[in-house]
């Protein structure tokens, strides 16, 4: 295939709005914010199961206080019940035994009261925990949703950045011999890159040195042929630069 130096030379123009999707693409994908917010999900999960455990470790400890709570009020209630009867009885026996079994109910509820103390102290101990854990799992989601933003502006930026360069990408390659194009092309999607210069007699495909031999069949080629760096593959591209 033939092409004049002037098609070929529009290929380093394609191939570098290339280079520089491609380092917007690897750019998007490799933003430190992505590790950052990567690394911070180990510790957003810790944090959740720290909090989830703590909250339900309050939630016991309430729910062990309401049953307690009812329990004194039961028993209260059996108390009252029976100093009524107490009141109003006229049986000597049922008397004796009605007071035996309010002090009975006087020993349970002090008992229950008493529990009921010990829980709520262990509950504000809880409640503490609870609110360390929370506040120490609000910080980290604060971070997160803060890289969050920062990755979402700079996706944002970058895609302008892209869509900008690919608007130049088909303003040059309307420029360019659908022949040629094809090519380029071709050979990209094979070696990763299209086109490379010759400068001062080594091939910025490759970043080598081309040998005497690569050299004189290059010199030996007509200008508007198309040539080939062995070693990158692509198509290499002679100017006042190649030191030819």
């Amino acid at each position: 295939m033939k092409a004049s130096q002037g098609q070929q030379k529009k290929l380093l123009d394609v191939q570098a709005v290339d280079n520089r999707l491609g380092r917007l693409n690897h750019q998007e994908k490799t933003l430190p914010e992505r590790k950052a917010l990567s690394d911070l999900q180990a510790g957003l999960s810790s944090a959740k199961e720290t909090a989830i455990r703590a909250r339900g470790i309050v939630e016991a400890s309430q729910l062990e206080i309401r049953r307690l709570e009812d329990d004194v009020a039961t028993v209260r209630a059996r108390a009252a019940r029976d100093e009524q009867r107490m009141a109003t009885s006229t049986n000597s026996k049922e008397a004796v035994v009605l007071e035996g079994e309010l002090e009975t109910l006087a020993r349970r509820t002090a008992e229950l009261e008493e529990v009921t103390l010990v829980v709520m102290e262990r509950l504000e101990a809880e409640e503490a925990v609870l609110a360390e854990a929370e506040a120490a799992l609000a910080g980290i989601n604060d971070q997160r949703i803060e890289l969050e933003k920062k990755i979402a502006e700079a996706i944002v930026s970058i895609g302008l950045e892209r869509e900008e360069a690919t608007d130049q990408r088909q303003a040059l390659v309307a420029e360019i011999d659908p022949e040629l194009l094809s090519l380029y092309e071709e050979t990209r999607q094979r070696y990763g890159i299209g086109a490379a210069l010759i400068r001062r007699g080594i091939s910025e495909g490759s970043n080598m040195a081309l040998t005497e031999s690569d050299l004189a069949s290059i010199r030996a080629a007509a200008p508007d042929e198309i040539i080939f760096c062995k070693d990158s593959g692509a198509i290499l591209v002679r100017t006042n630069e190649s030191g030819l």
